[in-house]
């Protein structure tokens, strides 16, 4: 017993010294950068390390009397919750309907996925082809068939946001789709079976069924879309360069003005910290959302 007791000790040993790599490529490639974005908010650096002294709060002071950051902020706001809807909305819908279907089911996995391996960059390239007033591909293709022209969606401020938030949609709602089909094939059968004998129909299926049973998969499917649609700089600068005028600059899009362009490496960090505490904030909010509805189910049992 004991020789058995002292080889899986030694094992245990063994796998922690194999974590050790892990855990100092983690802390190189994530820790250390966190940490220096965090210093460096409390500095007004710039590029070359000029003006490298502490300064307070005084970076997160001056967020609150940016009007850019404050349009900014408007403007992630939007694009967050356009974006996430849609995505949300669609990639559950189509999800669903596919999977009532069973219509070309791997075909269409495969389809999806093109949207998704695509660079975000190209992404915004495609969509600005389509979408060029007279030589754009909606363009064209509206005029051959005699119809007036495509809007010039970079005209007007909510144009812009639109385009942006049909892009994104575009490019990951297949995500969505393909997470929900995953965890709907996963359900037990049991459930519907009973629900079929008592002679419930489609939508009250799954609305009291399905969505219910699903709702520890939308949510961490949703966690995922609210991080990454923070993350829309790429399709931005592709597609309408924070324009028309500003409209259309987002956080992200800020801190890129502010650290490459103007060269405030200070201001830019803090502006990254704010995304960061963002994304944490709503994380946390829907976790104890959820945990709140988990301990409301147990106690009505």
């Amino acid at each position: 017993m004991k020789v058995i007791l002292s080889i899986s000790g030694e094992r245990r040993r063994i796998q922690r010294l194999f974590i050790i790599p892990l855990i100092i490529t983690l802390a190189v490639m994530i820790l250390i950068p966190m940490l220096s974005l965090f210093a460096f908010s409390f500095t007004p650096v710039k590029v070359g390390f000029q003006n490298f002294r502490f300064i307070g709060l005084n970076n997160y002071k001056s967020l609150l009397q940016d009007a850019d950051f404050l349009a900014s902020f408007g403007t992630t706001l939007v694009l967050l919750a356009g974006t996430v809807f849609c995505q949300m909305f669609l990639g559950i819908v189509f999800a669903l309907v596919i999977n009532k279907t069973k219509f070309l089911t791997g075909f269409v996995r495969l389809i999806m996925m093109f949207p998704m391996v695509v660079s975000p960059i190209i992404v915004g390239i495609i969509w600005r082809t389509l979408i060029m007033p007279s030589f754009g591909g909606f363009d064209l293709a509206l005029t051959s068939l005699g119809l007036p022209g495509f809007p010039d969606m970079l005209s007007s401020p909510w144009k812009a946001r639109l385009l942006i938030i049909v892009a994104a949609t575009w490019e990951w709602t297949p995500f969505v789709i393909l997470y929900i089909l995953a965890g709907l094939e996963g359900l037990s059968a049991a459930p519907f079976e009973s629900a079929k004998i008592d002679g419930v129909n489609w939508f009250q299926e799954v609305f009291y069924l399905t969505l219910p049973m699903l709702s520890k998969i939308i949510l961490v499917v949703l966690i995922f879309r609210i991080i990454e649609c923070m993350k829309v700089f790429p399709l931005i600068f592709s597609l309408t360069l924070g324009g028309p005028g500003t409209a259309t600059q987002d956080l992200t899009y800020l801190v890129y003005q502010s650290g490459f362009r103007y060269l405030k490496l200070g201001y830019a960090s803090t502006v990254s910290m704010f995304i960061l505490l963002l994304a944490v904030v709503a994380i946390v909010i829907m976790g104890l959302t959820t945990r709140q509805k988990k301990y409301k189910n147990e106690v009505n049992r």
